[in-house]
C-alpha cells in the first residue's frame, strides 16, 4: 500500500514540476519580447546610404512639387532598414504577451499604417525590411531563451522536492 501512495505523491510531484516550469513562459516570453523589441529599434536606428533629402515636397496633379527647405535627411537604399527620420516608426513597435488556457503568445508590431510598405515594398518603392531580418537573426535564440527558462525553473522545483535538478 505504502508503494502506491509514494507512486501517487510521486507523479503529484512531477506534475507540479512541470506546471511550475511551464508557469513562468509568459514572463520569459516579455523578457524576450522587449530584447526583440529593442532590437528592432537599434535597427531602424541606422543611419541610411540612399539619396539625401534637402528639400520638402507636395503633390499637385499627380507631380511632386518642391517647396521650403528642411534639414538634409538621408534615406535608406533598398534593401537597407528605413533610416530614420522623424523616429515615428521606431516607437511605434512594441511587444504584448496574450495568455490563455493553451499557453502564452509573444507578439511584436506596430500601428504604423506604413510599415507594412516599408517592410515589403510597392510597385513604386523597394523593399526596407526591417522586422523580417530581426526575426531571423534571433530564430534560435527565441526558441533557446524560453527552453533554458522552461528547464531552470524545473530544476528549481526538483530541488525544492528533494532532487538533484
Amino acid at each position: 500500500m505504502g508503494d502506491v501512495s509514494t507512486g501517487a505523491q510521486v507523479a503529484k510531484n512531477i506534475a507540479a514540476v512541470l506546471r511550475a516550469g511551464r508557469a513562468g513562459v509568459p514572463r520569459d516570453l516579455e523578457t524576450l519580447g522587449l530584447k526583440l523589441t529593442n532590437e528592432l529599434r537599434l535597427e531602424l536606428s541606422k543611419p541610411g546610404t540612399g539619396r539625401v533629402y534637402t528639400t520638402l515636397f507636395f503633390t499637385h496633379q499627380g507631380h511632386a512639387v518642391p517647396y521650403g527647405t528642411r534639414t538634409p535627411h538621408q534615406a535608406s537604399a533598398p534593401g537597407e532598414p528605413p533610416a530614420p527620420d522623424t523616429g515615428q516608426l521606431r516607437a511605434s513597435y512594441g511587444h504584448g504577451v496574450d495568455r490563455d488556457l493553451n499557453g502564452a503568445t509573444l507578439s511584436i508590431g506596430t500601428g504604423s499604417p506604413y510599415a507594412a510598405y516599408l517592410e515589403f515594398g510597392t510597385s513604386k518603392v523597394a523593399p526596407r525590411p526591417h522586422l523580417r531580418p530581426v526575426m531571423a537573426r534571433n530564430h534560435g535564440t527565441i526558441r533557446d531563451d524560453v527552453a533554458d527558462g522552461i528547464r531552470g525553473r524545473e530544476r528549481a522545483m526538483a530541488r525544492r522536492l528533494g532532487g538533484r535538478g
